[in-house]
């Protein structure tokens, strides 16, 4: 807040400065605009290793076939 001497009044007036100011407007516009929606991005990534993948082809054949039909080097 800042303070100035009015010489036409003759009076001490007292103002907002900048930062008060700018959150001042920003309330106002939460209140008749509404607040803009906050996103937050949240990546998520699975991990699988290769003694799973391992163990996935054992115990499905399909994935097998698929797996030596994409790779054949891997049946020899």
């Amino acid at each position: 807040m800042n303070k100035v001497y009015d010489l036409k009044n003759k009076v001490l007036v007292t103002y907002d400065d900048g930062k008060t100011q700018i959150a001042s407007a920003l309330g106002i516009l939460a209140y008749t605009d509404g607040k803009p929606v906050e996103r937050r991005e949240i990546i998520q990534r699975t991990f699988t290793s290769l003694e799973d993948i391992k163990a996935q082809i054992k115990k499905s054949p399909e994935m097998k076939r698929a797996i030596l039909a994409l790779m054949p080097e891997l049946g020899e």
